[in-house]
């Protein structure tokens, strides 16, 4: 204690110290919470293009199925 009442610049310095770590704490967060939004929409998007994806494959397939029969029945 006796410290503290002899070196109050170094109490405040430990003050400004806790203040900038809370400061940038809070700005962790921040860029923490927007890192997790990302990925959400990340992940929502890559399963929109997969489904997009099989569509498009089933689409085509049928596409050279019906090309097939149809030279098929021609023969």
């Amino acid at each position: 204690m006796k410290y503290c009442v002899d070196h109050p610049e170094e109490i405040n310095k430990l003050a400004k110290v806790k203040a900038h770590v809370t400061e940038v704490k809070g700005v962790m967060m921040e860029n923490i919470e927007k890192v997790l939004d990302c990925g959400e929409k990340i992940e929502l998007l890559a399963k929109d293009f997969k489904q997009q994806g099989t569509k498009m494959r089933r689409k085509l397939w049928f596409q050279n199925m019906k090309k097939k029969l149809i030279v098929a029945g021609i023969v």
